[in-house]
């Protein structure tokens, strides 16, 4: 073997090796990227999950409370006026 025959040797092997590493790096930038997709996917569902429950729930406990509140008032303007109604007639 030639001293360039070596040499071309010795620059097809560098070249498959930075074609295997080019092929692994494209795998993993794949593989890399596709989870990225499913981490955004997840946490679209979870942000969606997140804001219907606080719509959901949390929206009817607070008119809950507030009718709870509207009728406290109304029943206690009722106890005060049969009060004054039973103590003034």
């Amino acid at each position: 073997m030639t001293s360039t025959e070596a040499r071309l040797d010795t620059i097809d092997d560098a070249l498959d090796q930075v074609f295997d590493k080019v092929e692994h790096l494209a795998d993993w930038t794949h593989t890399h990227d596709e989870e990225h997709v499913n981490e955004d996917k997840r946490m679209n569902l979870l942000l969606t999950q997140l804001t219907e429950h606080d719509t959901n729930h949390h929206g009817r406990a607070s008119t809950i409370k507030q009718s709870g509140w509207v009728a406290g008032a109304l029943t206690i303007v009722y106890v005060v006026a049969e009060l004054l109604r039973q103590f003034l007639i």
